[in-house]
């Protein structure tokens, strides 16, 4: 696990939150409110704005992920982002990963037409709309240390890691760890605490 101040954090297009630790931010509530449990307001804001927010947890998802040694030490090649399906972010996505980078390596993003280009990827937002390829899409990349996160009510089922839901008009998130330590990834406790649910079917190992 790595130490030291982590970086700032971007919210929407104009704000940026200073630096802090997922430590300080558990403390400073305020943070946490502006960030990670911030109102939606989807009838009086547009639509493009619940995927700015969106956006920034998933940038804020590379801080508190641990990726197995095969990816994490691999600094020639660049930490991609892969959006599966409509692209709902616009450019917020890559505005976020300019000139920033997860453990030494520049963050890119990068639009993902098929299974195969999915397992190439680091992290995989799979968008609405793709519940009749959830299965086929996450089965073939499953183990493969891609953190996968979507938005549909059935993503953990199918297998998917990290899923966005709504609730109270305030975007919230669940985890199933089960396939995050599948596929190598290790969730920092700090994540796991602000989920709205964990979810976890077999024991942990004993060490």
């Amino acid at each position: 696990m790595t130490t030291g101040r982590q970086s700032f954090t971007r919210y929407g297009s104009n704000y940026l939150l200073p630096a802090k630790t997922m430590w300080r931010w558990l403390v400073r509530t305020l943070v946490l409110a502006a960030v990670l449990s911030v109102s939606v307001g989807f009838s009086a804001e547009p639509i493009s704005k619940e995927y700015q927010l969106k956006a920034a947890f998933i940038y804020n998802f590379t801080k508190f992920v641990d990726w197995p040694a095969q990816r994490s030490e691999s600094k020639d090649l660049p930490f991609t982002i892969g959006v599966f399906g409509k692209n709902p972010f616009g450019d917020e996505l890559n505005k976020l990963a300019q000139g920033r980078s997860v453990n030494g390596r520049p963050m890119i993003i990068k639009t993902i037409t098929s299974t195969n280009e999915a397992a190439s990827v680091d992290l995989l937002f799979v968008s609405g709309g793709q519940e009749e390829l959830l299965g086929k899409l996450l089965g073939a990349i499953q183990g493969a240390g891609v953190l996968t996160i979507g938005e549909s009510k059935s993503f953990a089922d199918h297998g998917g890691i990290i899923n966005f839901i709504t609730e109270a008009d305030k975007i919230r998130f669940e985890i199933n760890l089960d396939e995050a330590e599948r596929g190598g990834l290790k969730l920092r406790a700090q994540l796991l605490k602000l989920a709205k649910n964990v979810q976890r079917k077999t024991e942990p190992a004993q060490p």
